[in-house]
């Protein structure tokens, strides 16, 4: 079964979204269809803010590359401010890689709504 996150549940998230960050990890799965464990993989160096464009890594080691709306790539270059490019893009609060259960929590999802 697929996973999903249903439309009432969209617009009610994006209405609680406290900062630039989660707004940002927010629009990436949504507009660009990544699974959590793709976003939280993404490092500064897959960024290219220039096309517009992610370097996406998935099962396997697959790689492939996808465009991101301008809007998120405005606030990917806020986040991204003078950070380092060996660094992980999306950080908690000790500095280091985001973990699946945060990313859970930060769009409050419950475990997995699968699709019936």
């Amino acid at each position: 079964m697929d996973t999903f996150i249903p439309k009432p549940k969209i617009s009610k998230v994006y209405a609680e979204i406290v900062n630039r960050r989660n707004e940002c990890i927010y629009d990436l799965l949504i507009s660009c269809g990544l699974r959590i464990n793709e976003l939280k993989r993404i490092n500064i160096s897959d960024v290219n803010l220039d096309n517009c464009t992610l370097k996406i890594r998935g099962m396997g080691n697959n790689e492939w590359t996808v465009f991101i709306p301008i809007e998120t790539a405005c606030l990917l270059e806020v986040i991204i401010g003078n950070r380092d490019d060996k660094e992980p893009l999306f950080v908690n609060r000790y500095n280091s890689r985001i973990s699946d259960t945060h990313l859970g929590r930060i769009c409050k999802l419950d475990k997995y709504e699968q699709v019936p």
